[in-house]
Order: structure tokens, then sequence, then C-alpha cells
């Protein structure tokens, strides 16, 4: 599926830290088609063919899980703001109901849409997490 991911957070791989073009490309490429379970053997090639990952380019690791999740679960857009999320389309079983109650008692969902408010900022990580294990 095509899926809108819109997050606050930088995520690239720098040309400082992989140089050829074409091996960036290929690393994108291989991130888009690899599943979230999978995404940490290709950042551990990663990082023994380059050396230490930038932040920037952690988040692109994270994101690629994120995007995954989102495909597993068949969301088509999410934005990720640093104390909100939003998710568009989400069905709303009494399941997902309950452990959204436990993340934000105010959550709004309306027409599929499903918007979380967090009183601490979200890192990638956090919202690669609650994905995952939430919905």
């Amino acid at each position: 599926p095509d899926i809108k991911l819109d997050c606050y957070w930088g995520s690239s791989i720098p040309k400082n830290y992989v140089d050829a073009d074409s091996e960036r490309i290929d690393i994108y490429k291989r991130l888009e088609h690899t599943h979230h379970t999978k995404v940490d053997e290709v950042r551990d090639e990663i990082i023994d063919r380059f050396g230490e990952i930038p932040e920037v380019t952690e988040n692109l690791f994270v994101t690629a899980k994120i995007r995954s999740v989102l495909g597993e679960k068949n969301i088509l857009r999410c934005k990720v703001r640093e104390y909100q999320f939003e998710l568009f389309p989400v069905d709303l079983t009494d399941d997902v109901n309950l452990k959204m109650k436990t993340l934000d008692k105010k959550f709004i969902f309306r027409n599929k849409r499903l918007v979380l408010n967090f009183k601490n900022p979200l890192s990638p990580e956090h919202v690669y997490q609650l994905l995952n294990s939430s919905l």
C-alpha cells in the first residue's frame, strides 16, 4: 500500500556518512521493503560497513520499522508530532478502544481517524513500540 508517513524528526543517510549516492539509494530501497522485525539486521550490516550511525540515520531505521507496521495494519496515513500522533484509517474495536484509553483518556476518534495526545515528547522508538503493541 502507498503509505503517507509524516514525522517531525529528520531521517536520512547523510553524504558524510555514506558518500556514494548509489549506496545510499540502495539502503533506502532495502529499508522500504524490509519487515520491521528484520530492520535491525540491515542496521547491523550498515554499522559493519560504515561505522557508528548518526542520529538522523538511526531515526531512518526506526521510521522504516514504523512504515512496515503501518503497512501490516493497513494504516495509510500517519502524522507524528512531538506530542501527538494521528492515524487513518483505524477500526476502533473494543480491544483497540481499551488500549487507547490507557494511552490517552481523551483520544479523538472520528471517521476512522484516531488522534492521540501525550504529555511527554514522542521519540521514534516510542512511536514504533506504541504502534506495534497497541493496534
